[in-house]
């Protein structure tokens, strides 16, 4: 088949529309009248159509711009969501950052309690000792002390008085061992004052 083109007839092209008149033909009366209703529910048409156009090409409109409008609102819901999210990690930041701080200073106080209590350990270790060495003296000075000063004079008068008997005897008496003697007056002597404690 051949292509056709298609001609657009318009409702003036039907009323300007002539006919030539043969013997035979339609009553020209009724044929006008039939193409007169034909041009009007065809302009009907034809309005119908323009305004179906139009209307669709303003529903194109406005759904673009509800497209638009939706793209606008989810970029302004991302950026809400980005908004608040970078507020909630700020916030998690903040309070991570006050918990750590707090940490610092419980740590600081920690170390503080630690060196007064090792502060407090070496000063009790070394009263211990000092107290241990103080004990130790106080009973050798004790020990001291508990000789009387008396008996230590009568012990080097007893020595001397002793000494000096022993010299005498020596020279009474024939000297065999003069030092066996004086070792074994001093040896009484001691003996004597060792019998008296």
């Amino acid at each position: 088949m051949a292509n056709k083109k298609h001609t657009i007839i318009t409702p003036i092209a039907i009323h300007d529309k002539h006919f030539k008149r043969t013997g035979g033909g339609y009553n020209a009366n009724q044929v006008d009248a039939f193409l007169d209703a034909l041009i009007d529910d065809y302009s009907d048409t034809l309005d119908q159509l323009i305004d179906l156009k139009n209307e669709n090409y303003s529903l194109k409109q406005e759904i673009a711009k509800l497209k638009n409008q939706s793209q606008t609102r989810r970029v302004v819901h991302s950026a809400k969501t980005v908004v608040a999210a970078k507020a909630e990690v700020t916030n998690m930041v903040a309070d991570a950052q006050v918990d750590f701080d707090q940490l610092k200073q419980d740590m600081a106080k920690l170390d503080a309690e630690n060196t007064a209590f090792r502060t407090k350990m070496a000063k009790i270790l070394a009263d211990e000792s000092v107290e241990v060495i103080n004990d130790h003296q106080t009973k050798h000075q004790g020990a001291v002390d508990k000789t009387p000063v008396s008996s230590v004079n009568s012990m080097e008068d007893s020595v001397v008085a002793n000494l000096i008997q022993a010299d005498s005897t020596e020279t009474q008496q024939p000297e065999l061992h003069p030092r066996r003697s004086k070792r074994s007056a001093m040896t009484i002597v001691f003996h004597d004052h060792s019998s008296k404690k």
